[in-house]
């Protein structure tokens, strides 16, 4: 019975031992040096660049910038961290958590002590490349029936930049790395700016990735199918961050490690904590959480069946005005529906919303293709998720004709042909494409989707386009509404083409995460 007892009481201690042992992180403290850069830099560039940098490690809320006041007289990175860790130190003493009521004074062990004045990151920002320089450029407008030509200056800028992670004392832990290159029309600091901001862009992402900095945090309770985390907007979580459940494994007695064991989405954020959905795995209370960071970008591959209907399969174009006379007999393949392929860019905003382009073949003849913009709203159900959407989106065709064999001056429209003219058929119809998709995510960076929708094509515009075919600067256009143009459909007359893009559509997507 004895033995039971103390069997019970050790692995009573050893679970709340594991219940109360989940990390949850509390702000960084960086210091951050003075940009370097051994490039002869205007003055306003190196502050410009310090306030970008400083203003994105404020913005990410999980830094805390000490030291600031020590950037402005050190440049050795040796004399500076000195002085942040004596601050650190000097803090310390001032905590209440040390004071001694008996003593009157802080005690705190020197072990201690150590560790608090090397718990903090230093920075070092670096400009290792920067070029500017100025040249005219031709500009051409056409103003009536003359070209205006007119010279501006534009500047261009290079940037290139690094930003060291060194720990307290002194180990290198991170390096960031990005080169920039930007133009402007207004000055040469502007073009710098854009530079430098493009070259930071990255930096918050980058951080997010170091495993020092990745947001802890741990399930405080599931309930009604949603995950509340400690830690909110104290710490800079949003809308659509990802956590995974991290938990500890022992291999073969000996050995242990950490597994990945549930992916949570966050969907709310408090102050001070958030609620997120489960996407696979079975979260619980005091669950250690880790972030997973992602970019939030996804690039698609879609394959699938698209509506095109072709009634009628002889057209004959026909174009009459003075001196030209073009005809031309097109053979179109009869169909309703024809193979598509595409890929497709999607972006998630916050924790539902997607904006997305996708650009598609549509393999039949006449051969098309297509251009879609729009967004939709994903509600998530575990692995499972349903998208609605809509999406504006253009099909266009180009055809060619033939050519006509010119031995005279010929004018179309204002525009004189004194030479062989190629003749093309073109245009587009604009429509809505609402939308449907079950998704099916199998990890975090890949999922697979069953798309489909209606289409409504509603606008279509086609001409006929005629080039000169010695200058490819003489052309012309001619609507298929115009009374020049007859078109003639299986022996009848047409007043428009017999192709049409409306109808249900449906395909296979897969979907890769970043």
């Amino acid at each position: 019975m004895k033995k039971i007892l103390i069997s019970l009481l050790l692995a009573f201690s050893v679970t709340i031992g594991v219940i109360y042992s989940q990390e949850v992180s509390q702000r960084k403290d960086i210091a951050v040096m003075q940009v370097y850069s051994s490039y002869n830099i205007p003055d306003a560039a190196y502050m410009y660049f310090d306030d970008a940098l400083i203003s994105i490690l404020s913005r990410m809320k999980r830094f805390q910038v000490i030291g600031y006041h020590y950037r402005l007289d050190n440049n050795s990175a040796e004399t500076f961290i000195k002085k942040v860790q004596e601050a650190k130190k000097q803090a310390a003493l001032q905590n209440p958590q040390y004071f001694d009521a008996d003593l009157g004074v802080a005690v705190i062990p020197a072990s201690e002590m150590e560790k608090l004045a090397n718990s903090f990151f230093v920075f070092i920002p670096s400009i290792t490349g920067y070029s500017t320089k100025e040249y005219k450029i031709k500009i051409e407008q056409k103003k009536g029936n003359r070209i205006v030509v007119d010279f501006v200056t534009e500047y261009q800028a290079d940037v290139s930049v690094s930003i060291k992670t060194i720990t307290a004392d002194g180990n290198l832990m991170d390096t960031y790395m990005r080169s920039e290159s930007k133009k402007s029309r207004t000055s040469a600091i502007d073009a710098y700016q854009q530079a430098a901001l493009a070259a930071l862009s990255g930096i918050e992402f980058h951080l997010r990735n170091v495993e020092e900095f990745k947001i802890k945090s741990k399930v405080l309770q599931v309930k009604d199918d949603l995950v509340y985390l400690e830690l909110g907007r104290n710490l800079g979580i949003k809308p659509g961050y990802e956590f995974f459940v991290r938990k500890e494994t022992q291999i073969a007695g000996q050995f242990s490690d950490t597994i990945d064991t549930a992916l949570v989405r966050v969907n709310y954020v408090g102050d001070k904590w958030s609620s997120a959905t489960t996407i696979y795995g079975y979260p619980q209370a005091n669950d250690q959480l880790i972030e997973a960071p992602i970019m939030g970008a996804r690039f698609n591959i879609f394959l699938g069946m698209v509506p095109m209907v072709i009634n009628g399969s002889d057209l004959t174009l026909l174009y009459s005005s003075p001196g030209i006379s073009f005809i031309s007999t097109e053979k179109f393949k009869q169909s309703s529906y024809v193979f598509s392929a595409g890929i497709n860019m999607e972006y998630e905003l916050g924790y539902a919303a997607l904006i997305d382009l996708s650009i598609g073949a549509i393999f039949n003849d006449p051969f098309a293709m297509n251009l879609d913009i729009g967004g939709g709203y994903e509600m998530y159900f575990g692995r499972m998720s349903v998208t609605l959407g809509a999406d504006l989106s253009a099909v266009g065709l180009i055809r060619y004709l033939g050519t006509y064999k010119n031995s005279s001056e010929i004018e179309i429209n204002g525009t004189t042909f004194d030479d062989d003219i190629r003749v093309d058929l073109m245009g587009a119809t604009i429509g809505l494409k609402p939308k449907v998709t079950f998704n099916y995510q199998i990890s975090q960076h890949f999922k697979i989707r069953l798309t489909g929708g209606y289409a409504f094509y509603f606008l279509p515009f086609y001409y006929l386009k005629f080039s000169s075919t010695s200058d490819s600067d003489t052309s012309t256009t001619v609507d298929t509404t115009d009374s020049r143009i007859k078109m003639i459909l299986n022996g009848e007359e047409s007043t428009s083409l017999p192709i049409s893009f409306s109808g249900p559509f449906g395909g296979l997507e897969f979907i890769l995460r970043f």
